[in-house]
């Protein structure tokens, strides 16, 4: 099939696809209306932070991002620091940029399907995308899961043209495409073995000629981790190709303690990517007794997963069938974001409009079909596969399964596309058997359900609010929550907080004490019953509190409020000695930095005072 460009391959239905283009804008434009009471749309969390602060930084001109190796997937944070730079800091636009862009998928898919040879299946997966419902949420969040969908596809394309037309720097091209997707998430380093098998093993003649294009094609995957991993070791003083949080992230979903198939956080570490990355340092040189550097970190982390496994091999079964299940089913498994959550503020998310158990039933038989057919179809398998590895390999959620479901649509437009032709025909047993086949793998994943509701998503949305300062609904929800799940301890902490903020520290302590007794364990606990207690007067009664949380997790937080406690005690020296302490821990443009700098300041002025007081 010879190349052509996108406006060619779509011809004379490109009435057809501006439809469904606007289609897809109009429904995720929609959520995005409805969603204006959201609050996880004003007050970020998580890893939105995290991308949010370091956009900010390089749009401020900090172009090498943070003084550290990455251990996030950094391309998101340039690209959101580009957008920032050039039209300035405002959220809705990268809102809006991001609908454009997953709409567009619509004529990806149509081109994919022409240069495979399935035209009017690649039309239908097009209008089927357009009305995908989980796919409406991600554009609203400051995650990577967009560009993630997009830049899988834009490569799919792209590898079909260049395989076609075998040029040597289209390779190279597709090569740096390959590294450039890996930095926008690590799990796309699958896409280049993925690449060349399929290069292998699809695609004739096998000569020399071919061979060499794959080899630019690695090359060219190979310069660009080869840039980022000079960049950290600059920043980080080790060479680290991509991120060094891949030991974190398969300790987590991968161990005896967890056989959920789902991320799950150790009780020794913290909820947000910042703490948890300093926790499972710290739990590291804890338990090895030498200081770690955050790739040596990482490395102890996938030995302690792959130790824990080996040492009990039974749960492994029972982890891979969990990541099996959750990655058929129709329910959308939260990470960062919650489906269901938005569903709440968003009515077009509760409209009966094409789910993952279509994509699903109609994709496992289509793309089984239409490889028989034009063993070209394959290539589709290219972003199943990653998608399913990293599920399996990793944890699964709704956000790595993404990436696999315009695949999937265009093995359903292929099932619809040759039941259509069948029954035309009149061939009842293929027709019937491909109906069978379908109506089966949806009654699968619909009937595997959702799993059992978790403390997730009431965290999300209560700490959402928050962030927003409405105490209200805040405490509303935590107070329900914190009946629900009578073992957790996130929310009488956050019952504290608000007590805090209202002025009330008797009923903070009362919380922090209710959290304490649901986890003795819990820094966060500790410190805020600390700062009760002293806010109520008791410094004697905090300055234990505050000790126990710092052995627990020293940061420089925890330390500024023992310097608090120790200043009310009439210890200045030993109370200058924390503020200095807690001044080196935090980070630069940390907001307590001015307070403890201030704190500090005070201290010498007072002492200063005495002094001259006594020399006279």
């Amino acid at each position: 099939m010879k190349g052509t460009a996108i406006p060619q391959e779509v011809g004379t239905r490109r009435p057809v696809l501006l439809a469904i283009f606007l289609v897809a804008v109009g429904l995720r434009s929609l959520t995005l209306a409805q969603s204006a009471d959201n609050p996880l749309l004003y007050s970020l969390d998580l890893d939105e932070a995290y991308y949010l602060d370091l956009g900010r930084r390089i749009a401020a001109g900090a172009w090498w991002g943070e003084d550290r190796a990455f251990f996030m997937d950094p391309l998101y944070g340039y690209l959101l620091g580009g957008v920032f730079r050039l039209l300035g800091d405002n959220l809705t636009i990268v809102r809006l940029l991001q609908i454009v862009l997953d709409a567009s998928n619509v004529l990806l898919l149509a081109a994919v399907g022409n240069r495979l040879g399935w035209r009017r299946a690649g039309l239908l997966a097009a209008g089927l995308y357009a009305l995908y419902k989980p796919a409406f949420i991600h554009p609203l969040f400051l995650l990577k899961t967009t560009l993630s969908v997009h830049g899988l596809l834009v490569f799919l394309l792209l590898a079909l043209k260049t395989v076609a037309e075998n040029r040597k720097p289209h390779w190279l091209g597709l090569g740096i495409l390959a590294g450039l997707l890996a930095l926008l998430r690590a799990n796309l380093i699958l896409v280049l073995p993925l690449t060349v098998l399929a290069g292998l093993l699809l695609e004739r003649p096998l000569d020399r000629r071919r061979l060499a294009g794959l080899a630019l094609l690695v090359a060219g995957c190979l310069a660009v981790l080869a840039v980022s991993g000079g960049r950290n070791l600059w920043q980080g003083g080790e060479f680290v190709a991509l991120t060094t949080q891949g030991g974190r992230l398969f300790f987590s979903s991968n161990n005896a303690s967890n056989t959920s198939g789902r991320y799950g956080v150790p009780a020794f570490a913290g909820l947000t990517p910042e703490r948890a990355e300093t926790d499972f340092q710290e739990e590291a040189e804890r338990r090895t007794g030498q200081a770690m550097t955050p790739g040596e970190v990482s490395r102890y982390w996938l030995a302690m997963a792959l130790r824990d496994l080996t040492g009990q091999p039974s749960v492994v079964p029972v982890l891979l069938a969990n990541k099996l299940r959750h990655s058929v089913a129709d329910f959308e498994v939260p990470v960062n974001q919650s489906f269901e959550v938005a569903a709440r503020f968003a009515a077009v998310l509760r409209w009966p409009l094409p789910t993952f158990a279509i994509a699903f039933a109609g994709g496992v038989p289509g793309l089984f079909l239409g490889c028989r057919r034009q063993p070209r179809t394959a290539w589709l398998l290219v972003p199943v596969a990653v998608a399913l590895g990293t599920s399996l390999l990793f944890y699964a959620s709704g956000q790595f399964r993404l990436p696999a479901v315009p695949a999937l649509l265009l093995g359903t437009g292929i099932s619809l596309d040759l039941l259509a032709h069948w029954l035309q025909e009149r061939r009842w047993l293929p027709a019937a058997v491909l109906t069978a086949a379908g109506l089966g793998l949806l009654a699968l994943s619909l009937g595997l359900g959702r799993p059992a509701p978790t403390i997730f998503e009431e965290i999300l949305l209560a700490r959402g609010y928050w962030g927003l300062h409405d105490l209200d609904r805040t405490r509303t929800i935590a107070t329900r929550a914190s009946a629900t799940y009578p073992d957790r301890a996130e929310m009488p902490i956050l019952l504290g907080l608000i007590a805090l903020a209202e002025g009330d520290p008797q009923a903070a302590i009362r919380h922090n004490q209710e959290a304490l007794r649901r986890d003795p364990r819990s820094d966060t606990a500790w410190h805020h019953l600390g700062v009760a207690l002293l806010d109520n007067g008791q410094p004697a009664a905090a300055y234990p509190a505050l000790q126990q949380a710092l052995h627990l997790r020293p940061d420089g937080k925890k330390l500024y409020n023992l310097g608090r406690t120790l200043a009310a005690l009439g210890q200045a020296q030993a109370a200058g000695e924390a503020f200095r302490r807690s001044f080196a821990l935090l980070r630069g443009g940390d907001p307590l930095r001015p307070e403890v700098e201030a704190a500090l300041l005070a201290l010498e002025a007072q002492s200063k005072a005495q002094y001259d007081t006594g020399g006279q």
